[in-house]
């Protein structure tokens, strides 16, 4: 009995040492700055890491001056999210693929299925935060239909097509079902 006193006294002052500094509610927002070079360091390392797709016949890197499709909602909001350590993620700014591919001068964005895109989404079908919190987000966000008539407008216009998809992930919860 006084082991089991021990441990609960013990897990007590834990407890009460852990939230002595945080405000009620226990909400807390940590304000950081990036240190210098973290940006372009951050870029580099994700472009030496990241290897999402085969490539096939040497289809990439892409020619200068290609037109580009880009199909898929994540291009309107960019999905920073996950359900594990980094959760709630607060970045101070994103650049997503459309903006990315827009600044890039080697390539021609299909502005024309950009703009169906768009408005979709500002038609009623924007970013579904779950309510805000940790972990709150769906596991993905409602895609626009996409009509055989605007896919055969793109194909006629561009010379690749890019489909994007985005979603939650996370360590707790990917292995679920």
């Amino acid at each position: 009995m006084v082991k089991l006193k021990n441990r609960f006294a013990a897990a007590t002052l834990a407890a009460a040492i852990a939230v002595a500094g945080l405000p009620a509610g226990g909400n807390v927002t940590a304000n950081a700055k990036c240190l210098d070079g973290l940006t372009d360091l951050g870029r580099q390392v994700a472009a030496e890491g990241c290897v999402l797709i085969k490539n096939d016949n040497n289809v990439l890197p892409l020619e200068g001056g290609v037109s580009i499709s880009v199909f898929g909602r994540a291009q309107c909001n960019y999905y920073k999210s996950g359900t594990g350590s980094g959760g709630d993620v607060k970045a101070p700014y994103t650049v997503g693929i459309l903006e990315g591919l827009r600044k890039n001068p080697k390539v021609k964005v299909n502005e024309e299925l950009a703009k169906v895109y768009t408005d979709w989404v500002a038609d009623g079908h924007g970013f579904d935060n779950g309510g805000g919190g940790w972990a709150a987000e769906p596991w993905f966000q409602a895609e626009m239909p996409l009509e055989q008539s605007v896919a055969d407008a793109a194909k006629a216009k561009s010379d690749v097509a890019v489909v994007l998809i985005g979603r939650t992930a996370g360590e707790d919860k990917d292995g679920a079902n």
